[in-house]
């Protein structure tokens, strides 16, 4: 059987990636743009050749994504999406990609300043991501007043929510959701509503709201390490790309349970009773 899983920074080079690539060549590696990202930390010639090293063994079985400012501005039409998130020009290189890495690494000096190049891109688009970050304890302040005191608590103690608070989750979700894509500098007019739900914006509010039901269930910190920040907005765009797909390989548990938990309510709003609100008017 077929299984495609986006793969987390810290498993690309796990005997857990290279058991799953290994069982069947039918099973796929996802990579997302932030994961290559990560791939060039310091020392990058050798972090990247490392990182890839168990990909490189497989690398008929690795799919790249596009960039997420990219499938962000994608359209909700179910058909074909996941298919239109492929980079194919990258996907089709990749093994060239890993000769081209191994060359850098033995000395070769146009492949080292192109190595370089990528690594001070990836260094500038993370600190990007820091900064957007800074404020993520202002939003949850605000997701905060949105919750009662009653539902705060069932929050923090991982209580099933009632109707009433489920539905209001459905709705802030959604005005979250509209915020970003009014944001967004490549969106253009909204997705109709049948669509929003297969819109990676959306996707992606359903995990900064249950990321924030994490924070809650901390104690509600009024201040955060921007690092520490900046690597939760990444593990959340690792879960939202893994709703797409069979799911997430990470050795972070508690990123695996904020995807475990969004594909409950994903799948609480692909109900019949709620899709029938989404079809497209005859």
């Amino acid at each position: 059987m077929a299984v495609s899983l986006i793969i987390d920074s810290n498993c690309l080079e796990s005997d857990r990636l290279e058991q799953f690539l290994a069982a069947s060549v039918h099973h796929t590696a996802i990579l997302t743009d932030y994961a290559a990202m990560e791939a060039y930390k310091k020392d990058a010639i050798d972090s990247i050749v490392s990182r890839m090293r168990v990909l490189a063994q497989f690398p008929a079985q690795v799919v790249v994504l596009r960039g997420t400012q990219y499938v962000c501005a994608l359209r909700g039409r179910k058909a074909g999406l996941t298919r239109r998130m492929i980079y194919s020009e990258a996907t089709n290189s990749f093994a060239e990609f890993c000769r081209y890495i191994t060359l850098a690494q033995q000395g070769d000096a146009w492949h080292r300043k192109q190595i370089l190049e990528r690594e001070s891109e990836a260094v500038r688009q993370l600190k990007l991501v820091e900064e957007s970050g800074a404020d993520i304890t202002s939003y949850y302040s605000v997701f905060e007043k949105q919750f009662n005191e009653r539902e705060k608590k069932d929050i923090r103690l991982s209580k099933p929510f009632s109707k009433e608070t489920l539905e209001k989750f459905v709705r802030l979700v959604a005005m979250f959701a509209g915020a970003l894509y009014d944001e967004h500098p490549h969106t253009g007019r909204w997705p109709k509503p049948f669509e929003w739900p297969y819109t990676f914006i959306y996707r992606s509010s359903i995990l900064h709201y249950l990321h924030f039901f994490q924070w809650i269930r901390n104690g509600s910190p009024k201040s955060l390490n921007a690092t520490k920040v900046r690597n939760d907005l990444i593990d959340l765009n690792f879960a939202t790309y893994a709703t797409y797909f069979d799911g997430l390989m990470t050795d972070d548990v508690k990123l695996e349970a904020l995807y475990t938990e969004a594909c409950y309510y994903l799948e609480y709003l692909f109900t019949p009773a709620l899709t029938r609100s989404w079809e497209q008017p005859k």
